[in-house]
Formats: structure tokens, C-alpha cells, sequence
């Protein structure tokens, strides 16, 4: 997988995360009681901090994949 298309992947996921983090808010409009709070705690908070933490890793991923990407460009080239 190329750096590019790993970021692009990132970029689809961060999106499909923001619209979900903008409707679990707007949900709260019309369902604020225990049990939305109980899924708040237990479901969608940790999985929007493991997104988070995902989006950190994505990125540094990327980062090595683009240096090592250089680097044997870098092998190929005549001295």
C-alpha cells in the first residue's frame, strides 16, 4: 500500500468519523438519558479516542513509508 492511498484511506475514515461524532451529538437533542450516557462511556468515547489514536499511528505510518519510498529511490540513483 503506498503512502498516498494510506492517507487517502485515513482521509475517507476521518470523514466517516466526523459525520458519526456530528449525529452522536445531534442525537443528543432528542435521547439524553442513562443509557445514552452509558453508551457514551462505554461504546463511543473510547472508540473516538481509539480513532484518534489510529489517525496518529496512520500518519506516522505513513511518514516511514514515504522516508523508506525515498531512500530507495535515493539506493537507485547513480553516485
Amino acid at each position: 500500500m503506498s503512502g498516498s492511498s494510506l492517507i487517502d484511506g485515513a482521509s475517507q475514515l476521518r470523514n466517516a468519523t466526523e459525520n458519526l461524532q456530528r449525529a452522536w451529538a445531534e442525537s443528543q437533542d432528542g435521547w439524553d438519558d442513562v443509557v445514552r450516557q452509558r453508551i457514551a462511556e462505554g461504546q463511543m468515547g473510547p472508540l473516538f479516542k481509539q480513532l484518534d489514536a489510529s489517525f496518529v499511528a496512520i500518519q506516522q505510518l505513513s511518514d516511514v513509508l514515504n522516508a523508506a519510498r525515498r531512500h530507495c529511490q535515493d539506493a537507485d540513483r547513480p553516485t
